[in-house]
This record gives structure tokens, sequence and C-alpha cells, in this order.
């Protein structure tokens, strides 16, 4: 896969289109998000499909000149996160998506050498927190 970096290519993505509608055009690639200002990693008990275990995050991240913000819950999450802490900087956000079907339907990746971020997850939602 080569990575998909804008949003539009990416309508199985929970709540994709209302984010779409309220984000101006020029960001509507997911690199244009490069800075993390919340994480939190949670492990929890899928009552509705494993009935197991699995691992979820609650990623919020900006825009450079702090205009926009997005909040992505990522469910089911397997691989390997590390970043600098003093900043949350990152850049270069690529996203796969290997179709319906899949356990871990989607992988993050990074096409920077700033953050170590290979993982997958089985589901993404988004959505606008500011403006």
């Amino acid at each position: 896969m080569s990575g998909i970096y804008v949003m539009d290519q990416m309508k199985d993505i929970e709540g994709i289109d209302i984010l779409l509608s309220k984000l101006p055009e020029s960001c509507h690639r997911w690199d244009t998000f490069n800075f993390i200002d919340g994480f939190k990693y949670q492990t929890v008990f899928d009552d509705t499909d494993k009935y197991d275990y699995i691992n979820n995050i609650e990623m919020v991240i900006r825009d450079e000149q702090k205009k926009y913000w997005l909040k992505m819950l990522l469910t089911d999450v397997s691989g390997r996160i590390s970043f600098d802490t003093l900043n949350g900087f990152f850049h270069g956000l690529v996203i796969d998506d290997y179709g319906p079907g899949q356990e871990r339907r989607y992988k993050f990746s990074c096409c920077e050498m700033d953050i170590d971020l290979y993982f997958y997850c089985a589901k993404i939602s988004v959505e606008l927190l500011y403006p």
C-alpha cells in the first residue's frame, strides 16, 4: 500500500463526511494535522464484536497554526507508538486502508523520522473539536 493522505478517499471512517464539510479544502489531508495535543490509551472489554479485551486510542491532533483540532478514536489497536513528549510534533501522517473484511483494517504510519508510529486498528471515528 502506498498510503492515503487525502481524507476524502476514506469514506468508511465514521464522521469523515461531517468533518470534510466543516474543514476548508486546504485541510483535507491527514498530514495537515501534525501535532498531538491529547493521547489516551485504554484497554476495554469489547462486548459487541470480539467478546474480549481490546486496546483503544483516543488522540487529539491539530494543525500547525492551531486553528483546527481533530479527535480520533481508534478501536482495536495493535502496534507501536513513540513520539517526543516535549512538543508532540510529528510530520507526514499516513493512513492505509486494507478494505472491509480485515481484522485490523487501517494502518497508521509516518513518512518522517520524528516519530515511531506504526500500528493497526479495526475502526476509526473522527470529529472536529475546534473551531
